[in-house]
């Protein structure tokens, strides 16, 4: 069986008939508990459905449909894969989107063990502690990189933040170290030495954000209660929370991944002094599509349903800080972005993490903003883990602080930036009522839909325009007018920072 996604064609009308079209030519139509309930709501009753057990040569599975797109998630027998048609409308294949957060180590710690086994005791040993109260850091990880050797040597460091790596001796000769301290209010550890010997503490900063702000403090507008509201924004992500400093959160909570709950905290979060988010009165509104934090991909149909409901929903801004994993153009969320569009909603996503590729889908779907990243080497302290962000140029040429981060995509081969903002080392609300950095045009993407979310609240003329394409242009606009120059180029940055007034 293959995989595909119907989107009826817009002028099919009423929903009945399309799906009529879809299921004719089939001997068996079996539909999914989930799918047969929707479309029974959606007084989709005249298709001959049955729940059959095996497929014959020549049926059909619908899997999951959407009531206010009409889209189904279908499967076919492979002899009917490359046959099916319908007037009433189009079959695109299933693919997979995945988060725009840089490959870090916190995803992969699930495949990590905390210990090698029996023969700990013999193996290579580092303790990490907390560098105020000397307490250890538990469930952190830890690579170490060595001279000449390509392959990772990582581990996770137990309740007394031991780290037992498989490695034989007593002492490494000019390692690198990287520490991600996981969800626990510690910057983590990037840097190198001569040599370190087996037994030897590390210590972790402690995040202290009031007295060493990160870059999207130092270079974002300064928020205060009241910015954001009557701005209600989409969150299409691993879902949200729950977490205390994110009040004004509703929908489906974190998958335990943290990433959604990481990019809330960036538009709207009511932290503390220089914890807040940008926005902190808009209302997130979560919509997990992410619902495998193993996996951490999600196919197409699912984001479509995403948008449709967020826009059912009455968002004004939708937050996507994800890819498609092959960057080409894909029309099952172009279709959505576009309907988006149509009812004045505006779709903002991630760049990409690939090192200066182009532009990913949907970031470069002409209806969608597209926000790089950048960061400042002053919001970093000395051996944050992501110091590894900054690369060796790439500086503004109006404060040579500023960098473009190493991993951000850029405008070339036909795709282009619109924003660039603050992604590099981004101090916000995780899992466990905790804050943590998190790198990636992940935290670019939100930090643009707040700077957006704290004008468009100043301007309650355009919130209350009718839901149509005036609606998507004035809010285009008046993000464009309140938008300036960081000191890239415009390959790099596009219209610049939104807010941006240094």
């Amino acid at each position: 069986m293959k995989e595909y996604v119907f989107i009826p064609n817009l002028d099919s009308q009423p929903m009945e008939a399309s799906f009529k079209a879809m299921a004719a030519g089939f001997e068996t139509v079996a539909v999914s508990d989930r799918a047969e309930a929707t479309m029974q709501r959606s007084k989709v009753k005249t298709v001959n459905l049955s729940n059959i057990q095996s497929e014959t040569d020549n049926s059909l599975r619908v899997l999951e449909v959407d009531p206010l797109s009409g889209a189904a998630h279908i499967s076919v027998s492979d002899s009917d894969a490359k046959s099916i048609h319908t007037r009433a409308g189009s079959y695109f294949p299933v693919e997979y989107y995945e988060l725009a957060l840089v490959k870090t180590m916190r995803v992969g710690r699930r495949s990590i063990q905390t210990t090698p086994g029996a023969a700990a005791q013999s193996h290579f040993t580092l303790n990490l502690r907390d560098s105020v109260s000397g307490k250890p850091v538990s469930g952190a990880t830890a690579k170490i990189i060595l001279p000449n050797v390509t392959f990772e040597i990582s581990a996770v460091s137990d309740q007394n933040g031991t780290v037992v790596f498989p490695l034989r001796g007593k002492t490494l000769l000019n390692p690198g170290l990287m520490v991600e301290a996981g969800f626990d209010n510690h910057w983590g550890y990037f840097g190198g030495f001569p040599s370190l010997d087996s037994g030897d503490s590390i210590n972790i900063d402690i995040i202290d954000i009031q007295n060493q702000p990160d870059a999207l403090r130092i270079m974002g507008t300064e928020s205060y209660s009241g910015l954001g509201d009557g701005v209600k924004i989409a969150v299409i992500d691993t879902g949200v929370g729950p977490h205390r400093d994110l009040p004004n959160t509703s929908g489906d909570n974190d998958s335990t991944l943290g990433h959604g709950t990481h990019v809330a905290g960036i538009i709207a979060g009511n932290g503390p002094g220089k914890l807040r988010g940008l926005a902190p009165n808009s209302k997130i509104l979560s919509y997990r599509v992410f619902e495998d934090p193993s996996s951490q991909i999600v196919a197409n149909f699912r984001i479509h349903q995403a948008i449709y409901q967020a826009v059912e929903d009455g968002c004004h801004l939708i937050n996507m800080s994800l890819k498609i994993r092959d960057g080409l153009y894909e029309p099952v969320v172009a279709r959505a972005i576009e309907y988006a569009k149509s009812k004045g909603v505006v779709c903002f996503a991630a760049a990409g993490n690939d090192f200066k590729k182009p532009v990913a889908f949907p970031g470069k779907h002409p209806d969608c903003l597209a926000i790089s990243a950048c960061g400042n080497v002053d919001g970093l302290p000395a051996t944050a883990i992501d110091r590894w962000t900054v690369p060796k140029g790439d500086r503004s040429n109006m404060d040579p602080s500023v960098f473009l981060a190493k991993f951000s995509n850029i405008g070339k081969l036909g795709t282009s930036v619109d924003y660039i903002a603050p992604g590099a080392g981004i101090i916000a609300t995780v899992p466990g009522n905790n804050y943590a950095p998190m790198s990636g045009t992940s935290m670019a993407c939100p930090a643009a839909v707040g700077a957006a979310a704290q004008i468009l609240s100043q301007h309650t003329d355009i919130l209350s325009l009718p839901s149509d394409h005036s609606r998507h242009f004035q809010i285009v606009n008046l993000i464009q007018s309140m938008s300036s120059s960081i000191g890239f180029s415009v390959n790099y940055e596009g219209n610049g920072m939104i807010g941006y007034n240094h």
